[in-house]
């Protein structure tokens, strides 16, 4: 019987079919996979992806993939898609986003009162990496992989669940240069590294360290 993943996350995670290479595309010659994730969207969208996808079915025999994007990535209803989440930091400074202009004073008030001066940033991604970890009772194995946040050593010793694996490092830092224009943020050789390194963890449900820089994608473990 094929192995059933989820996906969740942002542009990292994206599918694009047309990118033959891509870990996305690849992943799904293995297993059967369904890719949630879509790219510019944040954690809160995701999770309430999420949430209304495991009320539609038994989901006990199914790996979660969870990639982790930006805490201020907010779904506001005035967006006019999900998409457009990675633009909300922007928008206060941005004078150029005209859809979004009415919208200018209110996300800089909401980021210099409540982001940037309140506890928000430092608790956000751990309520978001312990709420994920509650869910592996729902899931066969769990892994989740923090896009822009290191986290510490205390916050990966709380993982006592036996399915649930909490990846420590940045995903971001996976790539070295910075592939903007590039599937995925990530270089083919990128690519590649990290289809091998989530197939390890299908197959195992091991650790799983992603390599930090491109010149040693061979000499990781």
């Amino acid at each position: 019987m094929t192995k059933e993943v989820w996906i969740f996350g942002d542009s990292f995670a994206h599918e694009f079919p047309q990118c033959k290479y891509s870990w996305p595309t690849l992943l799904k010659q293995d297993y059967k996979v369904q890719n949630f994730a879509l790219g510019g969207s944040g954690p809160d969208y995701q999770i309430s992806l999420l949430l209304n996808k495991i009320k539609e079915c038994d989901t006990t025999n199914i790996d979660l993939i969870f990639f982790v994007s930006d805490t201020s990535r907010f779904n506001f209803s005035f967006l006019k898609t999900p998409l457009d989440q990675y633009l909300i930091k922007h928008i206060g400074a941005d004078t150029n986003i005209a859809v979004y202009k009415k919208h200018k004073k209110f996300i800089r008030a909401f980021f210099q009162n409540y982001i940037f001066h309140s506890t928000y940033t430092d608790t956000e991604i751990i309520k978001i990496i312990l709420f994920l970890r509650e869910l592996g009772n729902k899931f066969n194995n769990v892994l989740i992989i923090p896009i822009f946040d290191d986290l510490n050593e205390c916050l990966i010793e709380v993982n006592s669940t036996k399915n649930v694996y909490i990846v420590k490092d940045k995903f971001q830092d996976v790539e070295s240069d910075r592939f903007v224009n590039s599937t995925n943020h990530l270089s083919k050789e990128v690519h590649q590294h990290v289809y091998k390194k989530l197939v390890d963890w299908l197959s195992t449900n091991e650790k799983i360290i992603f390599k930090k820089t491109l010149d040693k994608i061979n000499n990781v473990v």
